[in-house]
């Protein structure tokens, strides 16, 4: 062993240790070692975080729709077949005069009608954006497409030509009144169509998730 060798020894067995020098610089080392290896975790929190507060955001956002399309389809098939099945016969059967309680019942089909084109955009829009890319092969869609377009033909080209033939008076046995009964029955046959359609939605339930880009 040289004297280089047995200085060396000698400063390694101090009871303090390696002594404050070389303790300084290894505390430092440690240091600047921790914070190297610290260093890469920064850059990926960022975007994780940011991932996250995107999922969070889109899952809130379909939960508000789910449940906003249930209202609106529990209210749009209630109310079909609360006044088609129970409101309109309970006044035909109330009221003696067949005229006032038909012109009623037009009142009450027309604001359904309404009802049923202004909800059946808004659920037929949520069912084509949950539905992606596939929305053309979506049963869904279709259904509310099919309730739509019976609603649209039933307000916008029986009801008129039915208040057109009342207009002018409807004498039984006559034109005018066959003409009526026969609209009078395409009109019920399409308002049938679209509650059973609509119960058949409701027993469904809500329409399937769009499927998210951001995962984690």
């Amino acid at each position: 062993m040289n004297d280089e060798q047995r200085r060396l020894a000698c400063f390694g067995a101090q009871p303090e240790g390696t002594g404050p020098v070389l303790s300084s610089a290894a505390s430092r080392f440690a240091h600047v070692q921790q914070a190297h290896y610290a260093q890469p975790s920064l850059p990926c929190s960022k975007p994780v975080s940011v991932a996250g507060m995107i999922y969070l955001r889109i899952g809130s956002n379909m939960r508000f729709a789910l449940v906003s399309e249930r209202i609106l389809l529990t209210l749009w098939v209630g109310g079909l077949w609360g006044i088609g099945y129970l409101a309109v016969p309970v006044l035909f059967n109330m009221l003696n005069d067949r005229q006032l309680a038909g012109e009623l019942a037009g009142k009450m089909f027309s604001i359904t009608s309404i009802i049923g084109l202004v909800f059946g955009v808004l659920l037929l829009i949520g069912a084509i954006y949950r539905a992606g890319d596939k929305w053309t092969r979506a049963w869904r869609v279709w259904t509310l497409f099919a309730m739509l377009a019976f609603v649209a033909v039933s307000f916008f080209v029986l009801q008129p030509m039915m208040q057109d033939l009342k207009a002018h008076g409807l004498v039984e046995g006559s034109a005018q009144a066959a003409s009526f009964g026969r609209l009078h029955g395409i009109s019920s046959i399409l308002y049938l169509a679209t509650s059973l359609l609509g119960v058949g939605l409701v027993i469904a339930g809500p329409g399937g998730k769009r499927p998210s880009r951001y995962t984690l």
